[in-house]
């Protein structure tokens, strides 16, 4: 009878664990968000270290953690120093997203997160010109982006990765012509659709409103 007890005490612990608290969750996100573009990376360090404890389930902690790693690496391009540790952060959330979506193939949290991660670490490749590498991130995380579009439509913060795709594709077979067989199987590029979908985001994206913001200024 104990054992029966005990068993339905963890069960409803388990329950309430997942009863999160979401007003909290953005709150903390908007927060080191800000912290992050504010290049207060200690400060974003300990948010997101709450919300990776508090919402373990859910792969936004681990996601804008790498995000710190992210902006290190901008504010140094030509140090590679902290590429690694980047690529393993972006693994172990693709890796809580592939978990997520086994269970429902639909959750859009995941898609967006497993996309974004994807994406970034396909800019970081393109940055290093790795392009088949980048190349195959970028067509997976895109197709990965489609699928979160189609299970949530409203969700403006997906089309950061249209922007960045549309706009990417477009440009840098320009600028390297030795990207372009790379690039034969993915839908063409639109400089102009990219900026387009980027400015919405700027403007009414839920958490990807200043990555939207600081990559137009970046814009030639």
């Amino acid at each position: 009878m104990l054992r029966i007890i005990i068993l339905l005490l963890l069960i409803q612990i388990k329950i309430i664990g997942q009863n999160y608290d979401w007003v909290r969750h953005d709150s903390l996100v908007k927060a080191g968000v800000n912290q992050i573009y504010g290049i207060e990376f200690d400060k974003a360090e300990n948010t997101f270290d709450i919300v990776v404890n508090e919402y373990p389930t859910h792969p936004s902690g681990k996601f804008f953690k790498s995000m710190i790693t992210w902006w290190r690496i901008l504010l140094d391009i030509d140090d590679e120093s902290n590429d690694e540790h980047f690529y393993n952060q972006l693994e172990e959330c693709i890796d809580l997203c592939e978990n997520i979506l086994e269970k429902n193939k639909k959750n859009v949290d995941a898609l967006f997160f497993k996309g974004g991660s994807l994406g970034f670490r396909g800019r970081l490749l393109a940055i290093r010109e790795k392009w088949f590498k980048a190349a195959l991130d970028g067509k997976e995380g895109l197709d990965i982006v489609y699928k979160a579009y189609e299970a949530n439509p409203k969700h403006v913060d997906i089309q950061l990765g249209f922007g960045i795709y549309h706009y990417y594709s477009d440009v840098i077979p320009q600028k390297y012509p030795a990207v372009k067989p790379f690039l034969l199987f993915f839908p063409k590029g639109d400089k102009v659709k990219g900026i387009k979908e980027l400015e919405n985001v700027a403007i009414n994206g839920r958490y990807a409103r200043l990555e939207s913001r600081y990559f137009l200024q970046t814009l030639n």
